[in-house]
């Protein structure tokens, strides 16, 4: 992991432009790189209810015998969630180290899911996916609701890879859950069709 994210950039502190530009260069902006604080917060509230519209229709039993195939995304509902609450926990941590560090330095899968190696690979259920989606998404809202605006723009460096800032990580993890979320309804879409 680390080897890849020496490759895209140095360091030092000359850097400031960093990975995050050279990763949204590399990317089209989207609405997530446009979000406010506020508005971080709202969608970040939100998937409580919206997570639960996906639970209560997944864990229905007419969809019991179906629910661990793989879907659209060649993936389980339950593997699509397990991944995004690992993915979010790995974030949300970052987001408080960026917040709360005197030198704050964050890994380079904070901001580049192609980084992420988690070495935890048990099953987790639909449930207990989305109840750690849910948890961290309302800490990084608290976190967020809570932070001055210098707080949230001030610079954190990336391991091997530049700077970015802690709004920047807030909206990265909004990114993520958001498109998890939509890989989910899609998921459960299908499944009701296969029945």
């Amino acid at each position: 992991m680390l080897a890849n994210a020496s490759r895209r950039g140095s360091t030092d502190g000359a850097d400031a432009v960093g990975y995050l530009r050279r990763m949204t260069n590399d990317r089209k902006r989207d609405r997530f790189d446009k979000l406010a604080p506020r508005d971080l917060v709202a969608t970040l509230r939100s998937l409580e209810r919206r997570l639960g519209s996906v639970k209560s229709r997944a864990t229905n039993p007419r969809l019991s015998e179906v629910v661990e195939r793989p879907g659209p995304s060649g993936v389980s509902l339950d593997t699509l969630l397990s991944e995004a609450a690992r993915g979010s926990s790995l974030v949300v941590s970052a987001l408080d180290t960026a917040l709360d560090g005197v030198e704050p330095v964050v890994p380079a899968a904070t901001i580049d899911p192609s980084e992420r190696v988690f070495t935890d690979d048990r099953g987790w259920s639909v449930d207990a996916a989305i109840e750690v989606i849910t948890s961290e998404a309302e800490r990084a809202a608290d976190r967020i609701d809570s932070a001055s605006a210098a707080g949230l723009s001030r610079a954190v460096a990336v391991t091997g890879a530049g700077a970015t800032t802690p709004l920047a990580i807030a909206q990265q993890l909004s990114r993520e859950l958001i498109e998890a979320l939509t890989a989910s309804e899609r998921h459960v879409e299908w499944l009701e069709g296969q029945v």
